[in-house]
C-alpha cells in the first residue's frame, strides 16, 4: 500500500497550496520584540499587581493568541 496521497480513512488527497509560514515567522519575532518595549509602556500606565499581571501573563497570552487567529486566517484562504 502507497502512503502517497492517501489518509488513514483511505481517502484521496489532494496536496493543497503551501502555506507561507515566512509571515507567522515575521509576526512571532515582531512579537518577540515587542515583548521587550510593551510590557514596561504597560507597567507606566497601570500600578500595582494588576499592572504586573497584565503586562507579562495578560499580554503574552493575547498576543500569541492574535497571531495563531491570523496565521489561521492566512491558512484557510
Amino acid at each position: 500500500m502507497s502512503d502517497q496521497g492517501v489518509s488513514l480513512l483511505l481517502r484521496q488527497e489532494e496536496r493543497g497550496k503551501s502555506y507561507p509560514l515566512w509571515i507567522e515567522r515575521l509576526l512571532m519575532a515582531t512579537f518577540l520584540v515587542s515583548l521587550v518595549f510593551i510590557p514596561s509602556q504597560i507597567l507606566e500606565r497601570v500600578d500595582g499587581g494588576i499592572g504586573l499581571a497584565t503586562a507579562w501573563c495578560l499580554y503574552p497570552i493575547v498576543a500569541v493568541s492574535v497571531i495563531e487567529l491570523i496565521g489561521r486566517f492566512i491558512q484557510s484562504r
